[in-house]
């Protein structure tokens, strides 16, 4: 169960729903993680195939070891980050939350958000993943790498014009235009 679930929602029914980081946030670190790896094993091997010639495979796997434990590292930290950050559609309200030591969260009824920009590179397209700017009561809350934007953005949408139709508020719908499409 989320954060949001938790301890924001009072009804987990009412969410429509979640978004969170995109799982291409860890193709970087993996990367260098097995290459890494493959240095530090290399160390090893290299000495067996030739055992007489003088050759740095010590310090190779020496070098390739630290390295692999640096990406370690680094991988945990972008998979305590990539959960860290939730994004949740209610039939009301629009809730975000980032951080695990220091939490920002946004809660907003729909109506009240000025704006909801979505940017998205070429990889972006490609890989589903975008950033998403919300924008409300002066301030920007900034969702970066987040896992289809643009179905966000149309569940927003959605949600505004069901309010819009129920009456239940004075909600303002973002259009195509604040968005970087």
């Amino acid at each position: 169960m989320s954060y949001i679930q938790k301890k924001l929602v009072s009804n987990p029914q009412d969410i429509t729903k979640m978004y969170r980081i995109t799982k291409w946030v860890l193709f970087n670190e993996l990367i260098l993680l097995g290459i890494a790896l493959a240095i530090f094993i290399a160390g090893f091997i290299g000495p067996l195939r030739w055992p007489r010639a003088w050759s740095p495979f010590g310090l190779m796997s020496i070098i390739g070891g630290i390295l692999a434990i640096i990406m370690l590292i680094a991988l945990i930290v972008e998979l305590i980050r990539r959960s860290s950050i939730e994004i949740a559609v209610t039939t009301t309200r629009l809730i975000g939350k980032k951080g695990v030591l220091r939490i920002e969260v946004l809660d907003r009824q729909l109506g009240h958000i000025d704006f909801l920009k979505v940017r998205m590179s070429i990889i972006g397209r490609i890989f589903g993943f975008g950033q998403v700017t919300i924008g409300s009561n002066n301030k920007e809350y900034v969702y970066k790498m987040v896992s289809k934007p643009l179905d966000l953005q149309r569940t927003v949408n959605a949600q505004l014009d069901q309010s819009l139709k129920t009456g239940s508020g004075a909600a303002k719908k973002t259009t195509a235009a604040d968005s970087d499409e």
